[in-house]
């Protein structure tokens, strides 16, 4: 369970987001305005280098460290990929209703480069998952870097986690020591 730690704040970045939003109106309506901008600042930058050094970390251990084998791989993937559908849809609503605001565009342009990093590093995970996919053979070449295109294409980039995870197969759990044996 350690290992999926350096993924969840890149999985549940949107909803961290709104909650430091929550934390920073709190703040501005009970502090002095400077002191609530500058607390406010320090626990977003935190977070997003938190959320950056954790996201490094994980996909070099995924791409490097044999431990992290395909069934993890697979795993990852749709751990950082489902929960970014809700806020996806989301946030693409809000940042169109924000058209209409004289300076909602410029939000709707941040908010819409947000989701873009957001889904290119959720994707390069899932191609990072096809590698080890391809590395385990349970893929060939050519599929795998199909699947690793697709990954970054929109819609499909739900499916192919979905397809990683089938493809995988099931491991075995033998008795109750906790001892896996891989198909």
């Amino acid at each position: 369970m350690k290992k999926y730690l350096l993924f969840t704040p890149l999985a549940l970045s949107s909803y961290i987001w709104v909650f430091l939003m929550i934390i920073s109106y709190e703040l501005y309506e009970n502090l002095a305005e400077d002191t609530a901008g500058i607390i406010s600042e320090v626990i977003c930058v935190m977070f997003a280098l938190v959320t950056l050094v954790t996201y490094v970390i994980g996909l070099i251990k995924m791409f490097r460290d044999e431990r992290y084998d395909e069934f993890f791989a697979a795993k990852v993937s749709l751990y950082v990929k489902y929960p970014q559908i809700l806020p996806g849809i989301l946030l693409g609503l809000w940042s169109i209703g924000l058209l209409i605001a004289p300076l909602g565009f410029i939000v709707s342009i941040f908010l819409w480069i947000y989701m873009a990093i957001v889904y290119g590093c959720t994707s390069i995970v899932v191609a990072l998952a096809c590698r080890r996919m391809y590395k385990a053979g349970k893929l060939d070449a050519g599929k795998a870097v199909l699947l690793g295109l697709f990954s970054f294409i929109p819609l499909f980039e739900y499916i192919v986690p979905v397809l990683l995870f089938i493809m995988t197969g099931k491991r075995n759990r033998v008795g109750g020591c906790g001892c896996v044996m891989q198909n």
